[in-house]
């Protein structure tokens, strides 16, 4: 479907800092996605943070390409038209300049970037229950180590010896492995999904490996993943 003959939204009412950016360049016979977050919006100019590109020899970008936008918003993932307008110095930070167009169009559900990692943590089982008419979460049990294998900004997937139902609620604890400061995290997470389970030869016991999704995640705590995501895959990019 052309994008004309799509329904447009306001661009304005859903560009938000620290949320995932991605885009690829117009007219090229080969797509390089560039991946980023926003880092300041104003009247008429997007800024992203240094772009993390795709392996292999990409292309740089330049003034006045054109470039196809998939905006991931609260609620879905938006696309427009734009073009690289230049650079910014933000400090040591070299900021892309993006035009801002006036509208975009929803094309699908939100979508988050899953970063590959191996972080220790450990849950406590949770339930949804009503206190003097508010639903809270009551946590259950001892903590139940487990290890996470992959985060993104919308969730995680971990495994763990623990037999746990889809659908059920735990509330997990783990400290992001960065080096800036203030990376503990614990959310509640609702299970959706087993991914695989495996034996474990030399205890005899199967390892369960679940995704799940963040249910109370405030939105400082979603850049501050999206961010260490951000800066893992430059450094990894720096190495590789």
């Amino acid at each position: 479907m052309s994008p004309l003959k799509k329904e447009y939204k306001k661009i304005d009412a859903l560009l938000e800092v620290n949320r995932p950016i991605q885009f690829t360049l117009s007219g090229k016979s080969r797509s390089y996605v560039y991946k980023s977050f926003i880092a300041e919006i104003d009247s008429g100019s997007i800024y992203v943070m240094p772009v993390v590109r795709g392996t292999g020899h990409v292309p740089p970008l330049h003034n006045g390409d054109a470039i196809n936008v998939k905006y991931f918003g609260r609620d879905a993932m938006y696309e427009f038209l734009s073009q690289i307008t230049g650079e910014r110095k933000d400090g040591n930070v070299i900021l892309t300049v993006l035009e801002k167009p006036h509208k975009c169009w929803r094309v699908q559900r939100r979508e988050f970037f899953r970063l590959p990692c191996v972080v220790d943590a450990h849950f406590l089982k949770a339930s949804l229950e009503e206190q003097r008419g508010k639903k809270t979460f009551i946590t259950h049990d001892k903590p139940i180590a487990c290890v996470i294998d992959d985060i993104s900004g919308g969730g995680i997937s971990f495994h763990t010896l623990e037999v746990l139902a889809e659908g059920s609620f735990i509330e997990i604890e783990f400290n992001l492995p960065d080096e800036e400061a203030d990376q503990h995290i614990t959310e509640i997470v609702t299970l959706v999904r087993t991914k695989r389970v495996k034996a474990l030869k030399q205890k005899g016991d199967f390892e369960y490996t679940y995704g799940g999704h963040f249910t109370l995640l405030d939105e400082n705590t979603r850049g501050k993943i999206i961010r260490f995501i951000i800066r893992k895959q430059i450094q990894h990019r720096r190495v590789s």
